[in-house]
């Protein structure tokens, strides 16, 4: 129940950063998430160093707001990206994938009404968070075979990937499926 209320705050808070309309209260918001690292000792480097990868991709939409905008339009939607990205990851670090998972099932339950199996949805939630990892590792081999045969285009690796991607999550749904993950 407590990661239930967890996850629902979390979307709630996540949905309500991009209805705020006073910059000064997005400031507030955003060190308040900061304070709220700090005081669940949550890794700053770590953050730092996500927030780098993603810097690119909000720039971009910085970009396009202020060119389809206005500058206080593009300046607002980066607060509110990086306040996005900051729930997120704090909230990443408060559960793990499974309860994850648990929490999904739980609130897709009344869904039962429509003929729709809440344990149909945790499994597929489940497969993603495994394919992930997976794909980035298929990504890197491919990238390094191909640069040490020599090609530099990436496109070629994207049937082998998918192919490969497909056929270990039609695996992986078979081995959750024998080991009777649905209870």
């Amino acid at each position: 129940m407590k990661n239930n209320l967890k996850f629902v705050f979390f979307m709630v808070y996540l949905i309500a950063i991009f209805f705020v309309e006073k910059g000064i209260l997005l400031a507030v918001l955003f060190w308040m998430n900061f304070l709220g690292m700090a005081l669940l000792k949550i890794s700053l480097k770590k953050f730092g160093h996500y927030l780098k990868i993603l810097m690119p991709f909000v720039l971009f939409t910085v970009i396009l707001n202020i060119f389809l905008g206005s500058l206080n339009l593009g300046i607002l939607m980066a607060v509110r990206l990086l306040m996005a990205y900051q729930v997120t990851f704090i909230f990443s670090n408060l559960m793990t994938s499974m309860e994850l998972v648990n929490v999904i099932q739980n609130l897709a339950f009344p869904l039962r009404i429509f003929k729709v199996n809440p344990e149909k949805i945790g499994l597929i939630v489940s497969i993603s968070f495994c394919v992930i990892p997976i794909l980035k590792n298929e990504v890197e081999q491919k990238k390094y075979a191909l640069k040490a045969k020599g090609a530099s285009n990436l496109l070629l690796t994207i049937e082998p990937i998918f192919i490969s991607i497909l056929r270990r999550t039609n695996e992986m749904e078979k081995a959750l499926t024998a080991k009777e993950y649905e209870e």
